[in-house]
């Protein structure tokens, strides 16, 4: 009999998250504080991610709760909070991710980050090609 692979228990969508990788914190320290500060840059921008992809998970799952009948009631209620909460919470990320960026305008042009942006690029340009 064939061994079935492990289910992965957790939120609705979990079975799609890839393994998890490892990397040395140290890719992200530097002695310049130039470069010092791109790596933290470059660290925000993956917590802004993360927190706009929770956000817009709490968006399409408080969707699949929204009832049909437009009841006035306790539970709809509830509902209608929630809703008003993740949206305060996707305004806010979006405005303080705009402030980030304004306060970051050396950052922006430092060579280091214009090399991670060009690999980046580099790297799309390469997927689109290959198709």
């Amino acid at each position: 009999m064939a061994e079935q692979e492990p289910t992965r228990r957790g939120l609705p969508g979990s079975e799609k998250l890839a393994h998890l990788d490892c990397f040395d914190p140290k890719a992200f320290q530097s002695d310049d504080a130039g470069e010092q500060e791109v790596c933290d840059f470059v660290l925000m921008l993956a917590v802004v991610y993360n927190d706009f992809k929770d956000l817009l998970w709490a968006i399409d799952h408080l969707k699949k709760c929204d009832p049909s009948d437009g009841e006035i009631n306790p539970s709809n209620g509830e509902l209608a909070g929630m809703r008003g909460h993740v949206t305060r919470q996707f305004h806010s990320l979006i405005f303080e991710f705009a402030k980030l960026l304004r306060t970051q305008e050396l950052v922006l042009k430092h060579p280091l980050f214009f090399v991670q942006r060009q690999l980046k690029r580099d790297t799309l340009l390469l997927k689109v090609t290959d198709i």
